[in-house]
């Protein structure tokens, strides 16, 4: 069944209106980007890139993998969420150039009780909402950043 024959009942209190050639435009991306998961991931268990939205109606959408780590990290092509555990030391994540993600957003969360640091730093003299680093000192602070390919913001 094609999602865009698909009607829903009508509510008490309509949303606002959306151009009609825009949700065609976006129930087409969304049936592309499930389909390439039913080939792509049997299981559904793997997460993948949604490299064929770039550049189209979604241009920087970004699903990515959840990871745990500890010491010194580099963010990944594919990582999304970053779980620190700081219990042995303090936690340095390195961030990837800003010119090369624009649009993508990360998450950085602390889930160890001690005193040890999760250090968020920016690649080379780029910056974090104009520092060049960011500090997570208690337990499940969260940190959620995105990039505008000049430098990360917190959001």
């Amino acid at each position: 069944m094609a999602l865009e024959n698909f009607r829903a009942s009508s509510l008490p209190n309509p949303g606002p209106t959306y151009d009609p050639q825009y949700v065609r435009q976006l129930i087409r991306s969304l049936e592309l980007y499930f389909s390439q998961l039913d080939s792509q991931a049997p299981n559904h268990a793997q997460s993948y890139r949604a490299q064929f939205f770039y550049g189209g109606l979604f241009q920087g959408v970004y699903i990515g993998t959840t990871r745990a780590c500890n010491g010194t990290v580099t963010v990944a092509d594919d990582d999304y969420v970053l779980i620190a555990d700081a219990t042995s030391a303090t936690v340095t994540v390195n961030l990837p150039a800003a010119a090369t993600n624009a649009g993508r957003a990360l998450i950085i969360k602390k889930i160890d009780v001690t005193a040890n640091t999760v250090v968020i730093d920016g690649d080379g003299s780029e910056t974090i909402d104009d520092a060049t680093t960011q500090t997570l000192t208690t337990q499940y602070e969260v940190l959620s950043i995105v990039c505008d390919g000049a430098e990360w913001w917190i959001v």
